[in-house]
């Protein structure tokens, strides 16, 4: 009896050692950073974990969230949708409740399931093309909308009508096409032609023929990775300069910038264009310090970009949300956001009750190959994952007939990479 008395005893230590233990770990706010440390979306992802880091450590420096650190653990992507998905599912057996990153459309739809079936939240952070809603995601980037309407409206009240575009052959870009042709038909402007190539691909000797023969007012790039130093270094080749035809990109950052014109012979992108809601050439007080910190921290190369403080957005978003719930329950967290704003860099964002924000939409303009920024939205720019242009069913049999004609997959196959 006595044996039995002391094995109880033992195991109810055990048990109370235990709980402390777990006690103690759950002291923390745990956080998700879910990005490719490794694979060929590393070096454009890297921005979103020096970012979370960043935050987080003036956050803990500060002295946490309702007297708790955050804890970051951290999941390798390694570039692969379904990676992706194993990491969303370690970090929720982890007890990780709030995600931050993906980078790709594939990446974010490989997750989605997970993080709404565990009733968790991915903090998005890149401009994307739509056809989406998730009550567990929040999407950080502009929607086609958003940064499709300032661009053609730029070029149309300050350049011309007829435009070109070129892109890559996967969802971001093809769903961006099709609102262009719609919305282009609106304001009067002339889609010339589109032209797709592989993920990847470096061969536009004949789309620039065509280019030259159409002679458009400006280029619309959704190009995505390297195939844009393909692109610009045979802009070159055939002797189209931005004096003759600019180019507006919407996915080429100062980051994009730096790489492409050390390509060129020239070394300039000079006087092509690209719409974002943040760029690293804000001349404000508050940009200049959060930039030298930023070159303490990760050293003097370091650029920040779009999506880099578009995750940080998100951070501070979801600090205020804790404050406000004064717990951890997701419910409540995603009810704080909506009930929030916050006055960045970009101008003041909220969300939308389709949990995409409002932004401040910015077009910049390249000298010495730095971004001038030459428009900007008065007003804040509402946020339309279903472009109102056509009907919510027509954006998802779209979306739908492009996955199908890939063979179930959100890009051409051939040479596949991993982008947005």
């Amino acid at each position: 009896m006595k044996f039995w008395s002391l094995v109880i005893f033992v195991i109810l230590f055990i048990l109370s050692i235990l709980f402390v233990f777990i006690s103690l770990k759950e002291d923390t706010i745990k956080i998700g950073l879910l990005y490719s440390k490794t694979g060929t979306m590393a070096a454009s992802e890297d921005i979103i974990a020096k970012m979370v880091n960043f935050d987080v450590e003036n956050i803990n420096n500060s002295g946490g969230i309702l007297g708790k650190k955050i804890e970051i653990i951290e999941y390798d992507g390694k570039s692969n949708p379904k990676e992706f998905a194993k990491g969303a599912n370690y970090l929720s057996s982890k007890g990780v409740k709030t995600i931050f990153g993906c980078w790709t459309s594939a990446s974010r739809k490989a997750v989605k399931p997970i993080i709404e079936k565990n009733n968790m939240i991915l903090f998005y952070p890149l401009q994307y093309e739509g056809v989406e809603e998730s009550k567990n995601i929040v999407y950080l980037g502009m929607t086609p909308n958003q940064q499709i309407n300032q661009t053609l409206s730029y070029i149309k009240n300050n350049i011309g009508d007829d435009i070109y575009i070129v892109g890559s052959n996967y969802i971001y870009p093809r769903v961006v096409d099709a609102y262009i042709k719609e919305f282009s038909k609106l304001i009067g402007m002339n889609r010339l032609d589109s032209h797709y190539i592989i993920l990847g691909d470096i061969n536009f000797k004949e789309i620039v023929k065509d280019i030259k023969v159409k002679k458009p007012s400006a280029i619309i790039n959704t190009i995505n990775g390297d195939s844009n130093i393909a692109f610009f270094k045979e802009l070159e080749k055939q002797n189209i300069s931005s004096k003759d035809i600019p180019v507006f990109s919407t996915s080429i950052d100062e980051v994009m910038v730096k790489k492409i014109s050390s390509k060129l012979k020239n070394n300039s992108l000079d006087g092509n264009y690209a719409t974002w809601s943040y760029f690293n050439s804000i001349d404000t007080k508050e940009n200049i310090e959060l930039k030298n910190k930023l070159k303490k921290r990760y050293g003097d190369d370091f650029i920040l970009t779009d999506a880099g403080y578009s995750i940080s957005i998100g951070i501070n978003l979801f600090k205020r949300a804790i404050i406000a719930s004064k717990n951890q329950n997701v419910d409540e967290i995603l009810y704080n956001l909506k009930m929030d704003s916050l006055n960045t860099l970009e101008g003041i964002v909220y969300l939308h009750k389709n949990n995409h924000l409002y932004k401040n939409v910015k077009i910049g303009k390249l000298e010495n190959n730095n971004f001038k920024i030459v428009h900007s939205t008065k007003i804040l720019s509402k946020p339309q994952p279903y472009p109102m242009i056509k009907s919510k069913e027509y954006w998802k049999k779209l979306e739908v007939e492009l996955y199908k004609s890939w063979g179930n997959s959100w890009q051409e196959k051939s040479k596949m990479k991993a982008l947005r």
